[in-house]
């Protein structure tokens, strides 16, 4: 997938929820195309939660324990332009953003944004809500663990690697060339990690993406989905009924964010992310039926949400 011409772009990914956020804005007397200048690398210490950029001397050392020997065609390619994401806290992180930031050769300075994480990994009360599957997801970084971050994906010791010989190989690996190229052709390199939840809600980081909003919406909306499924079959209301009803609740017709990315507000995130939770249970229905729906809402809300706050 190329990256876009436009001022913005969404793009999702799995396993997950993965956003790709590019934002072009011009930048004052920058001029033509400069050299390419050391990347700077911008963690958050203070809060425990370090980048390691691939020209640190801990890097390869870091990324060999993580790949365990593992091929990935991902970070093959952009792994001058990786970091690690070292969780040196005594608390899971959750969800978590990090920004590229280059001069393109127009002299425009060039916002990268991507996130990644899992909301089954905020507690539940005192438990994460994935419970004994908390192992199985793959995007969180446990206390004293580490995660590779490319400019395309997220690469810990469980995920599931991109393997050079996937189908339609040609056009694919043409692609991440083309993304390559833009990063290559830039200047002034800085990599930040702008934000990221921990498992209790507490949020770090400068947010110049609109990160925390835009998770805290992804996470309500969710949950008022799925409180009104099951608040219906608590009042005895067919679930044909609950249905219907929330498919009149969102708009029938998509591009709703994409119209307004470049100026969303908290509103218009959590009307993207309530279309999408409503699409997702009534495609459960579809593929098996009341009952699995049903279970299928009631896995998913928390019954103790936690409170999302900044430090």
């Amino acid at each position: 997938m190329e990256l876009p011409r436009v001022l913005s772009k969404v793009s999702v990914v799995l396993p997950g929820l993965s956003f790709l956020l590019l934002v072009i804005f011009a930048a004052s007397n920058m001029g033509g195309v400069r050299a390419q200048t050391p990347m700077q690398i911008t963690g958050i210490p203070e809060k425990g939660l370090l980048l390691v950029g691939a020209n640190d001397p801990l890097f390869p050392s870091m990324a060999n324990a993580i790949l365990n020997g593992r091929d990935d065609l991902l970070y093959n390619t952009f792994q001058p332009y990786s970091v690690i994401l070292w969780n040196k806290t005594g608390k899971t992180v959750v969800e978590y953003c990090l920004r590229w930031e280059f001069t393109n050769p127009d002299g425009k300075r060039v916002a990268w944004d991507m996130s990644y994480g899992d909301t089954m990994g905020l507690l539940d009360g005192s438990m994460p809500k994935a419970g004994a599957l908390i192992g199985k997801l793959s995007a969180i970084i446990r206390p004293g663990e580490s995660m590779i971050v490319t400019p395309k994906s997220q690469l810990g010791r469980n995920s599931q690697v991109t393997p050079p010989d996937r189908p339609q190989i040609g056009a694919y690996i043409a692609g991440l060339q083309s993304q390559l190229n833009i990063l290559r052709s830039g200047s002034d390199l800085t990599i930040s990690l702008d934000g990221a939840f921990f498992d209790d809600g507490t949020f770090v980081g400068p947010d110049q993406s609109g990160f925390f909003e835009r998770f805290k919406a992804q996470v309500t909306a969710k949950q008022d989905v799925m409180n009104q499924v099951l608040d219906g079959v608590a009042k005895r209301q067919s679930v044909e009924s609950i249905a219907d009803q929330l498919k009149a609740s969102v708009p029938s017709t998509g591009g709703l964010l994409e119209r307004t990315l470049q100026t969303a507000t908290p509103a218009d995130w959590y009307q993207f992310f309530r279309s999408r939770d409503v699409s997702s249970f009534l495609s459960t229905r579809t593929a098996y039926g009341d009952d699995k729906a049903v279970d299928f809402a009631r896995k998913a809300r928390f019954e103790h949400l936690p409170n999302f706050v900044k430090e």
